[in-house]
């Protein structure tokens, strides 16, 4: 593991041209590995005596000679050279920015080759693998970036190693505005002034290129977010919500109490989201915050659409105000923090950067822990913020890249070569069928529809019988269809006993999981009975 890490930061060092170089694995191997080649299309490796190819598993390809062999691509045929000795070309030019990285004395005895995306490194006898992802850029390796502000002309990149500035929109410079050490929290520009939320409240002074303490928070929560709503100056601490007087230099009144989140100003009004109270909606006359719904954790809010939508560690959901009622956009996944581009939605959470469209979830960054307040997208680039550096994708190829999700589906039904005038009576036939057994179907079902409303009753108890004992219950909407109604009924039957259907379906699935794992059953096996990821269940559920 040492090895993996150092060679991850090496990898991360001599990457100039700043891709996305994840770490996969480490590839089994049946010996010590001398080194490895390429004929740009299949990895091979020295190992021991003879060559091995790589397919799915290191397999016998040829015997060697002497102590290295490299295999390369001829005219027509595959060129194998052994020698006692690699040339100085041959291996991976790392001196002098290894220098301090890898233990040992060794650092001549790398070689490395790239086939498409991947990347492989031989290194004291193992072989690493790293997938390169062409579409994106890491800006200021190894910093833990917390924010980004952009506007036109310029984009202020706020770390835990200093604050950024940059004015080219290509260029991402190492240029620091002001001398502060670290961010905890966002910069924003409050009238004319730069503000930013460094635990205590920061003011940047232009003339003399520095943030000054303008607000004191220490003994008091600490500042994380500043804004104006309705000329007024508010701001979200980590466990608390209150104004801000920023002539007099002092937070004038806590409205409330809890960890908020975030905020969005929607239809006029001030909704506060927080991790332990759920959502809230700010009253200026009242001077007071009222709880809305019974949801009680939430990472993110967005407007989008004339809609409100809340990023949860169960999934992303949507604010109906016309039914009073949480729906699902989709379930099981954590949504961090969420921006819209076009009809898609792209999230971030501890396991990577995720788009969800209308074919479902394509992954743009995988393996990687994002952080809260670090996602944004501005006129030339999608930001997400990690504790590795600053993911960016320009924004033709992130519209490329959730097209080519699509193309690709739609070539592959293509694919499928049917004479299309069979496939029309095929179709035609398949629908008359479906169409009389619908017939009869619905007809039962009317029937037996209502004697079950006449004698059914929807209670706590009714549903967390329901799902404990039906495996294919694994939605709140999968409830609702069960008792032939809507989520909203459901939901307002179950209000009378001071719960809902998502907090109780929560509930029972955390039971089922811990008396699965306590039974033995593989994380695998309670992932799939519960309808959640492996991690969702490892981290939230046991």
């Amino acid at each position: 593991m040492k090895h993996i890490m150092f060679v991850t930061l090496l990898i991360l060092s001599f990457n100039s041209f700043a891709q996305d170089t994840t770490f996969v694995r480490s590839l089994a191997t049946p010996g010590r590995v001398s080194n490895i080649s390429t004929n740009n299309n299949i990895l091979y490796a020295r190992i021991n005596d003879s060559i091995y190819k790589w397919d799915n598993g290191f397999i016998p390809f040829a015997e060697g000679k002497l102590k290295y062999s490299m295999a390369i691509k001829g005219q027509k045929e595959l060129i194998i050279n052994h020698s006692n000795h690699l040339n100085n070309e041959d291996y991976t030019d790392l001196k002098v920015l290894a220098s301090g990285l890898l233990p040992g004395n060794i650092v001549y005895d790398i070689t490395s080759v790239t086939i498409g995306n991947n990347f492989y490194l031989c290194y004291r006898g193992i072989v690493l693998e790293y997938i390169i992802n062409p579409d994106i850029e890491v800006f200021h390796k190894g910093k833990s970036v917390r924010h980004v502000y952009s506007v036109a002309g310029l984009r202020i990149v706020s770390t835990y190693d200093g604050i950024f500035i940059d004015t080219i929109f290509d260029v991402f410079s190492e240029n620091k505005l002001g001398s502060t050490e670290y961010s905890s929290g966002e910069l924003s520009k409050i009238d004319s002034y730069y503000y930013l939320c460094q635990d205590n409240l920061l003011r940047y002074n232009e003339i003399g290129n520095k943030f000054e303490t303008w607000i004191n928070t220490e003994g008091n929560p600490r500042i994380r977010r500043l804004f104006k709503y309705e000329n007024k100056v508010y701001g979200l601490f980590d466990k608390a919500f209150g104004q801000i007087d920023l002539e007099k230099r002092i937070v004038t009144e806590y409205y409330g109490h809890a960890v908020f989140t975030d905020y969005e100003i929607f239809d006029g009004k001030l909704f506060l989201s927080s991790l332990d109270k759920g959502l809230f909606v700010f009253e200026p006359d009242e001077m007071k915050i009222n709880k809305i719904n019974a949801i009680s954790s939430i990472n993110d809010l967005v407007q989008n659409e004339n809609q409100l939508f809340l990023g949860t560690d169960d999934g992303l959901f949507r604010l109906n105000f016309d039914k009073d009622s949480l729906e699902p956009v989709f379930e099981g996944k954590s949504v961090v923090q969420m921006v819209f581009y076009n009809e898609d939605v792209i999230f971030a959470n501890n396991d990577g950067l995720t788009a969800y469209t209308k074919n479902g979830f394509l992954p743009i960054v995988e393996n990687v822990e994002f952080n809260r307040m670090a996602l944004s997208i501005d006129q030339h680039f999608l930001y997400a913020g990690s504790i590795f550096g600053l993911y960016t994708l320009q924004l033709g190829k992130l519209t490329n890249l959730l097209k080519t999700e699509s193309v690709r589906i739609e070539d592959d039904k293509s694919q499928k070569e049917f004479d299309v005038s069979y496939l029309v009576l095929i179709i035609v036939i398949s629908i008359i069928f479906i169409s009389v057994i619908v017939y009869f179907v619905i007809r039962i079902s009317r029937k037996e529809r209502v004697v079950l409303q006449s004698n059914t009753v929807i209670d706590a108890e009714s549903v967390v019988e329901l799902v404990r004992n039906n495996k294919s219950i694994l939605s709140v909407q999968d409830i609702a269809d069960n008792y032939d109604t809507s989520i909203t009924q459901l939901n307002r039957l179950l209000k009378k006993e001071n719960t809902i259907a998502l907090t109780l379906l929560k509930s029972v699935k955390k039971n089922i999981a811990i008396e699965m794992y306590e039974e033995g059953k593989s994380l695998d096996e309670i992932s799939k009975r519960v309808g959640y990821s492996i991690r969702f269940v490892r981290e939230k559920l046991l």
